[in-house]
């Protein structure tokens, strides 16, 4: 009996415990990104569909189609005015909206520089293909440039300034050629900047000699593994470059010492206080030398003070004035050495 009675009770316990199914009414939403929101009809008291105004200030749009970048914030724009070109005008911004300075922008993906003139700029809306106003996009991965876009297929620029507020408004709309595309919109008082080198720091001069051959290109680059020094009989003075590259016969410089610390340059030249010579291709002499080809492009400098050490920079181009004729001859061939060091024995 009392079997039977502890049999019935662990069925009725087992009864109680079955779990049970209902339905429930939901309502999912799937977003343009491919995402679902799933909701509870019972929960929801109203749905109201309407318009709702965004300003978009930075829209960037990759090669494929996909949205990289949107911001419904103000962005940071840096101005930038070359005391080399006072007409020339530069703005910065990019990716990351809320750069507190310059090197900032290098935090983002990408950086947007637009280069204009004041005659070009703050005159409404110009084209961009027309070459009066450029835009360049850079593309940042951890804090270094590793793309360049120069190449635009349409775009304009709308701008203005109002120079009691001291404020600009800047409206790009801008394609490049891979198919990345940019717009943006700006009003206010840009940071105005002294320097790029944050972001473009100067190229790091090397002991190097460059030649370009006739198309313009590049054809041979060597190191400057040392330059000696010689004075002459005549009281000149020769620096010979010894180069890494052995199939260069010789590249020397002879000056009149006087000269040494000016930068000299064919075209201005009046006395036959120089000569240059490249692997015996290019040998070039001051203006009044009577029996060798008289330099007409090239600039040079030595800087010598006598503690055993020496820069010389040299841009020279193979292009002479023939003595016995007139007019400019030679082959556009062109000679870059750069050398800061010690003077070898």
């Amino acid at each position: 009996m009392k079997k039977t009675f502890i049999a019935a009770l662990a069925a009725t316990t087992a009864l109680c415990a079955s779990a049970y199914t209902e339905e429930t009414e939901t309502m999912t939403v799937q977003l343009k990104d491919g995402a679902q929101v799933e909701y509870n009809v019972a929960d929801i008291e109203r749905v109201n569909f309407g318009m709702k105004q965004t300003t978009v200030y930075l829209d960037v749009t990759e090669p494929t189609g996909e949205k990289n970048f949107r911001s419904e914030s103000s962005i940071s724009v840096f101005r930038y005015l070359p005391a080399d070109n006072d007409q020339q005008i530069e703005f910065f911004f990019g990716t990351a909206t809320d750069a507190a300075d310059f090197a900032g922008l290098g935090e983002g993906t990408y950086m947007f520089r637009i280069t204009g003139t004041q005659s070009s700029l703050y005159n409404g809306e110009v084209s961009l293909t027309d070459g009066a106003v450029s835009v360049v996009a850079y593309e940042f991965a951890e804090g270094e440039i590793v793309a360049t876009l120069d190449q635009l297929t349409a775009g304009t620029l709308t701008s203005s300034r109002d120079t009691k507020k001291g404020t600009v408004t800047l409206e790009l709309d801008a394609t490049f050629a891979d198919g990345t595309a940019v717009r943006a919109e700006y009003t206010g008082k840009p940071t105005d900047i002294e320097s790029l080198d944050a972001l473009f720091p100067p190229a790091q001069l090397s002991n190097e000699l460059k030649y370009y051959g006739y198309s313009g290109d590049l054809s041979i680059s060597t190191v400057v593994t040392s330059v000696t020094k010689k004075t002459l009989s005549s009281g000149w003075v020769k620096y010979t470059f010894n180069l890494e590259n052995e199939n260069i016969d010789q590249t020397y410089i002879e000056i009149d010492p006087s000269l040494i610390g000016q930068v000299l340059n064919f075209a201005t030249l009046e006395t036959q206080a120089l000569n240059f010579c490249y692997n015996r291709a290019i040998q070039l002499s001051g203006p009044n030398d009577m029996y060798r080809q008289q330099g007409v492009e090239g600039t040079f400098q030595i800087i010598d003070n006598g503690d055993g050490n020496v820069t010389i920079s040299v841009n020279v181009t193979n292009k002479y004035k023939n003595m016995w004729g007139s007019g400019t001859t030679g082959t556009p061939e062109r000679v870059e050495i750069y050398y800061n060091g010690t003077l070898a024995e």
